[in-house]
């Protein structure tokens, strides 16, 4: 049913197992990956810092000798679910403050 998976643009997203479809191919994604698209997927419109992401996704305190650690996963993550990486229409970066989905 529609419940047990969200769904954003042509993405579907398990809430609960890691399977993600873009159209009618499967995505394969890390479990941190996963996450994070899932952590953004539950809250359409809010922005997360990368603060906020590592500490929940990873569940570990946050260090600046970490920041880079989210960004190079949302990198990654983009190369797999945007049509154009470059310029990402689903996950959104918002400057200085950090990363959301758009509500649809």
């Amino acid at each position: 049913g529609g419940t047990e998976w969200f769904e954003h643009d042509n993405l579907r997203v398990h809430r609960r197992k890691n399977q993600v479809y873009k159209g009618e191919t499967e995505i394969r994604l890390t479990d941190k990956e996963y996450g994070i698209l899932r952590i953004l997927l539950s809250n359409p419109g809010r922005t997360f810092s990368a603060e906020d992401i590592y500490t929940i996704v990873w569940q570990e305190p946050f260090t600046l000798s970490v920041s880079n650690t989210v960004i190079v996963h949302i990198r990654r993550l983009r190369q797999k679910i945007e049509d154009n990486p470059g310029t990402p229409s689903c996950i959104r970066t918002e400057w200085g403050r950090g990363y959301r989905i758009e509500k649809e």
